[in-house]
């Protein structure tokens, strides 16, 4: 029940009650008091020298005849939270005694500590009407705002209860944003609708009774309608179009900053007296407070979670290996740290390579996705690019001065201010961040921090892809040159083959394929793959490849083939675990002879019936020895033989036999183009979009028959 106690100078609000100290204001322990405002020791006749020694007890200064309902108070607040109002008597320095009716909230419980609101029954301000419910009502809000957690708990208990308490039409709070330059409503949903759709944010230049009392720390009250347009005739149409016949704005002060203004609205004119006056300055004392506390716990909270998430970008960012991947973490997560939207640019050359978050306009992205460096120097992002300078631009106005070229991008991106971070590796810049704010002004320190701090770690992995980059290229490159160069067509068949390695790494694999022609007008169609992704691997994967030409050029049959590699791999470093698939296509008698040594069957696509997996003629893998078996199937023209490495089918998060049904599945869907645009459709539909952990290695034959 009982809320976190707050610190002492809680009563610098608590106790904001003008007028001739109506209201006292005592913060309690089971020990004393420990403090109270001027209005209480005023009644009371103690000192704030005496209050601190102690001299003030609630129960010394209690008479005797009320102590008994001083223990019930004690007891009901540890139970329910407040108590009251109930009527009892003080007894003063002088001895006098003074009838009082008091109030009390329970603000937390270790220790127990609450406040209390007195009021002094004898008599009341000259001048001042009573306010039968004040006390009652102040004590309620503050047990409510003790609860408040969030702004948006703050702005809507104080206006509740600015609107029950004073009658008013509407009422709401506009806090001052980050920057000091622009103001905005907090739950607007009670006021009058030219007013919110207006004034959900406007800059503090705007002359209104918000600003004004926001600048003068003043109280700003306006009776009627008359008053107002008079005193702010360019409101006068907004005004008259609400409905609004009197206004209140009072400033919301905490220490010696103004952090918003409390506004209420009447649809008939009212007078306020000095009491009323009294009231709603103490509210905004006690949301002033509330607000910046729920603030502080917002700004708490919204700095773990970004720490959580610049941690997540960062591991994100580790793991990418490639500048195309860095630049999908920073636009799914690293821009949205620290603003709506944003760009990311690297160059290219001469060019500046851009990606922009998702809500960025489509047609926008597409239109500067590769921009010329010299037009790029007339966006914010290119500037900084080319200069090497962060840039802030605070205003759409500053944009269009500076910019004017791009002044209409920003604009249809909703961006009204800007700033731009240089990224750099090794010393040099290598692209820029780029971040759009929906609002003018200038960021606050901890959003430039996580700005730099995000092209920091971006500048570093980049770097690191650059070099990745560089070596999986070279490794390419010899994988590329180690696989034999292959015709579209040899006597009796059409090929199509592709490659693609694995994008986990940057050494070359040991995935091959090969077609050749063999005495006789046979052909030979092999696949096979050496475990290793080194130029071990590599090295071993074209000793194999060589002899298995050469040994199937001798004449041997497939099962001959493979027993001759059984022989030879114990002499060839680097090919322990070796698999090899090979087939004989014999035109003339329209067979197909073949062999696997630990390696995925075959697949036959035969026309008018289903697609098949070559199951038998299977043994073990290559070095192990064993006897070496072949079967034989029948081949007619326009069947298409595929040979495949385990790149294109295995997962490590499904069953093999998920990847077997997805090859077959996809190979007989396949419509009938040349072999090489089959062969790389049918690599896409296996592989699109996923980022390889092994390299794939596909050849497809078709057979023509005889000439």
């Amino acid at each position: 029940m009982s809320q976190p106690a707050g610190p002492p100078a809680v009563l610098a609000a608590l106790g904001r009650m003008a007028g001739a100290g109506q209201v006292g204001v005592v913060l309690s322990t089971p020990d004393g008091i420990t403090d109270a405002n001027a209005a209480f020791l005023r009644m009371t006749g103690f000192t704030r020298q005496e209050l601190s020694e102690g001299q003030a007890h609630w129960r010394a200064i209690t008479a005797p005849e009320w102590t008994s309902l001083d223990d019930d108070a004690v007891a009901e607040l540890s139970t329910s939270g407040s108590y009251g109002p109930h009527r009892k008597e003080y007894r003063r320095r002088d001895g006098t005694r003074l009838t009082v009716e008091v109030t009390s909230v329970l603000l937390g419980d270790d220790p127990m500590t609450w406040v209390t609101f007195v009021r002094d029954m004898t008599r009341l301000p000259e001048g001042a009407p009573p306010l039968p419910d004040s006390a009652e009502r102040l004590a309620a809000l503050a047990a409510d705002l003790a609860r408040a957690v969030t702004v948006d708990d703050v702005a809507r208990m104080v206006t509740d209860h600015v609107r029950r308490s004073m009658g008013a039409t509407a009422a709401t709070i506009t806090e001052v944003l980050p920057g000091g330059q622009v103001m905005r409503s907090l739950l607007p949903d009670g006021v009058p609708q030219p007013i919110a759709a207006q004034y959900a944010e406007f800059p503090v230049t705007l002359d209104a009774p918000a600003t004004r009392a926001w600048r003068g720390r003043t109280l700003i009250f306006h009776p009627d309608r008359a008053s107002l347009e008079a005193e702010y005739p360019h409101l006068a149409q907004t005004v008259a179009v609400s409905g609004v016949s009197a206004s209140l704005a009072a400033p919301l002060i905490t220490g010696d900053q103004v952090i918003g203004v409390l506004a209420a609205y009447w649809a008939t004119p009212r007078a306020m007296d000095p009491a009323e006056r009294s009231f709603i300055t103490t509210v905004a004392g006690y949301a002033a407070q509330a607000l910046a506390r729920a603030r502080l716990f917002e700004a708490e909270q919204a700095a773990r979670s970004r720490l959580q998430a610049l941690q997540a970008v960062t591991a994100g960012l580790a793991t990418a290996v490639t500048s195309e991947q860095i630049a999908e973490v920073l636009v799914d997560a690293g821009l949205a740290l620290v603003a709506a939207y944003g760009v990311v640019a690297m160059l290219d050359g001469d060019h500046l390579s851009t990606r922009t978050t998702r809500n960025f306009p489509a047609d926008i992205s597409r239109t500067h996705a590769r921009i010329p460096l010299d037009e790029a120097a007339r966006t914010p992002i290119g500037w900084t690019v080319q200069s090497g300078q962060p840039l802030m631009l605070s205003s759409g106005q500053e944009i269009a001065a500076r910019f004017p070229h791009a002044a209409f991008t920003h604009a249809a991106a909703g961006s009204a201010s800007v700033m731009c971070v240089p990224v750099r590796a090794a010393g040099r810049v290598i692209g820029a961040l780029a971040f759009g704010f929906p609002v003018e002004g200038r960021p606050g320190e901890e959003i430039v921090t996580v700005a730099g701090t995000l092209a920091e770690l971006a500048g570093q992995a980049l770097e690191r892809a650059r070099l990745y980059e560089a070596e999986h290229a070279a490794a390419q490159q010899l994988q590329q040159a180690l696989l034999p160069r292959l015709p579209a067509e040899l006597p009796g068949v059409r090929i199509g083959t592709c490659y693609r390695p694995a994008e986990q790494g940057r050494e070359v694999g040991g995935d091959w394929y090969d077609v050749f022609e063999l005495p006789g007008g046979k052909i030979g169609c092999a696949a096979g793959d050496v475990v290793g992704h080194d130029l071990a691997a590599a090295a071993a994967m074209g000793r194999l490849q060589l002899l298995l030409r050469y040994t199937a050029v001798s004449g041997a049959g497939p099962a001959a083939v493979l027993a001759a590699l059984d022989q030879a791999c114990p002499a060839l470093t680097g090919t322990d675990f070796a698999t090899v698939a090979y087939a004989e296509y014999d035109p003339a008698a329209g067979t197909l002879a073949y062999a696997c040594a630990g390696h995925p069957p075959p697949l036959l696509l035969a026309a008018g019936a289903p697609v098949q997996y070559l199951e038998e003629g299977r043994s073990g893998v290559l070095g192990f020895g064993g006897e070496r078996s072949e079967a034989v199937v029948k081949a007619l023209p326009g069947d298409r033989l595929v040979l495949y490495t385990d790149g294109l089918i295995e997962r490590r998060d499904e069953p093999i036999g998920d990847g077997f049904d997805r090859l077959a599945r996809a190979a007989g869907e396949l419509p009938d183009v040349d072999e090489g645009a089959w062969c790389r459709s049918l690599l896409g539909a296996l592989t699109g979009g996923k980022t390889l952990a092994d390299d794939v290695a596909v050849a497809c034959i078709r057979f023509g028959g005889a000439g």
